[in-house]
């Protein structure tokens, strides 16, 4: 078998080879057979392991990239290129001279599309041409282009280049460069290398949100520099991933001022803003706090604004005074085809000031006393709750005239005359509180009146969470969820979800600007543990146009008593 490989192997072997050894007879002498097929093995001609013919490699050198596009600078050039497939690294050459070849140019290896090559000398031509390396060896040269460096150039380009993702768009941030006048940026659905593989956007400025994006797309962005003489070679490229905003998660400011005059000065109501509700397409803000001052909070007297809003964007005055006269701490509903708002207080400093008088508006700027302010109907009181509920007004809860936390449940068919159906004194329910939240939802057992968290109305705190399908007997749903004791949450039914978002203790130490949501009010889901707003209590929270709002509320604490928020928030 031996003698039979060898002779193949040989009639592969030139002829001048052979003939060293062809007048021998059974191959002649070993030594001489030894001699040939040692040689033969040294030229690659066959291999030692069985002296079979070697084979050839199955990968082969990359083919040569395109001819390089080159973009000068101050000392230096920019070289980029595109990508070559089963390349894995390149070569750059250059040289002061024409006629560049591997063989007489100066090489970098390891280099990236785009490579800036500095320390060159202004006003010299420069020619350069890549190689494309893999395992196997390298490519031929691609076609050379030239440069010139000069002192009257473009930018260099940007740096710093950052991309965040949103919800089908992108925040691309970058670092100025020196001598730009404009900016412009790339983008693409795979690494940018020249120019002409992207989506060019002229004119941009830092802080550029690229948008009409596909979420769980990857996308790729990178910007040049522009001035009178030219464009930049381009930045690094980054990438990103937009992904669908996760809602209670995600949250975007809609407008950052006041909601009108005031008493003091301070540029908007805000505190306290609780009374908000939705009526014929348009969001209403009925009334609320001024602030008082940061002298003496307890001077803080009631608004008789209304506002009114068709997005949340911008809002109109219905009217700065509303014949309810000004008040905070209010409820306000909708119910009848009108909005109604009753009780709340006037000043701060007077615990006297509560009411229990009753107004109502088809539009939210001529409003009609129906019920006054006096002995008759529910015992005055603020920071209460109302809801509407088949086919009623309920008020529950709150503080009176004698600063005490109630747990008393009246209603009423016209906003007249109030029944009480539920006393502070039954035995069962949810303890005296106010500040709580107050909605009416369908967990999947019919609709009820659901309380949720709270204060006494001194130094308690409540989490726990109850309901009630007839405003009289009270189940408690659960005593002590997830989400911490806090007074003025925001809560709100959305996306047939419960939420409850943000709040304080009620010393007013401790603010949150957390968001909770349960589809029993059992189980309570954290979705985030800091929103983008900062943290508050006693802001609206509504649902609209298919987002959850938050509108104003306060952040102070016993150092800085007139930290009244003015700003609006939504979530998708």
């Amino acid at each position: 078998m031996k003698k039979i490989t060898i002779i193949l192997a040989l009639v592969l072997m030139p002829l001048a080879t052979i003939s060293l050894y062809a007048f021998f007879t059974g191959f002649g002498s070993a030594g001489a057979v030894k001699q040939t097929v040692d040689e033969a093995v040294k030229q690659g001609k066959i291999s030692e392991a069985g002296l079979e013919p070697s084979q050839a490699s199955e990968e082969n050198p990359p083919v040569e990239p395109g001819k390089p596009a080159v973009a000068n600078g101050y000392g230096f050039c920019a070289i980029s290129w595109n990508p070559v497939t089963g390349a894995d690294s390149y070569k750059l050459f250059y040289s002061t001279f024409s006629g560049l070849a591997k063989a007489n140019g100066r090489s970098i290896s390891g280099v990236t599309s785009p490579y800036m090559l500095a320390g060159l000398t202004n006003g010299v031509t420069y020619y350069f041409g890549v190689v494309a390396v893999n395992t196997s060896g390298d490519s031929a040269l691609s076609p050379v282009s030239t440069g010139v460096p000069t002192a009257m150039a473009a930018p260099a380009p940007p740096t710093g280049v950052a991309f965040t993702a949103g919800d089908g768009q992108a925040l691309i941030r970058w670092s100025n460069s020196t001598g730009a006048t404009s900016y412009n940026l790339y983008w693409s659905n795979s690494p940018i290398s020249t120019t002409t593989t992207a989506t060019k956007i002229t004119n941009v400025t830092s802080t550029y949100t690229l948008t009409g994006l596909s979420n769980s797309s990857l996308y790729y962005t990178a910007v040049t520099a522009v001035n009178t003489y030219g464009e930049s070679a381009l930045s690094a490229d980054v990438s990103g991933t937009p992904v669908g905003a996760i809602v209670g998660e995600t949250w975007y400011r809609a407008y950052n001022g006041g909601w009108g005059p005031t008493i003091n000065g301070s540029g908007g109501l805000a505190a306290l803003c609780k009374n908000i509700v939705v009526y014929n397409n348009k969001v209403y803000l009925i009334a609320g706090s001024d602030g008082g001052t940061s002298a003496n909070n307890y001077a803080t007297m009631g608004q008789s604004c209304v506002w009114s809003s068709s997005s949340c964007f911008s809002w109109s005055m219905e009217t700065s005074t509303a014949a309810f006269g000004g008040r905070y701490a209010n409820a306000s509903v909708v119910f009848n085809s009108k909005i109604w708002t009753t009780g709340g207080r006037t000043l701060g400093s007077d615990p006297t000031s509560r009411k229990n008088d009753v107004y109502s508006s088809v539009n939210g700027s001529s409003w009609m006393l129906v019920k006054a302010d006096d002995s008759n109907g529910y015992q005055k009181r603020s920071h209460h709750g109302a809801v509407v509920f088949n086919n009623y007004i309920y008020v529950l809860g709150g503080i009176g005239t004698d600063s005490c936390a109630r747990n008393d449940v009246w209603r009423s068919s016209d906003g007249v005359t109030w029944t009480q159906i539920r006393s502070s004194s039954t035995p069962g329910g949810f303890n005296p509180r106010a500040g709580f939240g107050c909605v009416v939802y369908n967990s999947g057992s019919g609709e009820k009146i659901w309380v949720i968290a709270g204060s006494s109305g001194s130094t308690l705190n409540y989490n726990d969470v109850w309901n009630s399908s007839d405003g009289v007997t009270w189940a408690q749903v659960v005593s002590n969820p997830s989400f911490s004791k806090r007074s003025q949450p925001g809560v709100v039914v959305h996306n047939s979800k419960l939420w409850l978002i943000g709040g304080a203790t009620n010393d007013y130490y401790t603010f949150y600007n957390d968001a909770w949501n349960s589809t029993d009010g059992i189980t309570w889901t954290r979705v985030t543990s800091g929103a983008d707003f900062s943290e508050r209590a006693g802001h609206g929270c509504i649902s609209f146009n298919n987002k959850i709002w938050i509108l104003g509320g306060e952040d102070y604490n016993y150092t800085d008593l007139d930290s009244k928020l003015k700003d609006t928030w939504y979530t998708p």
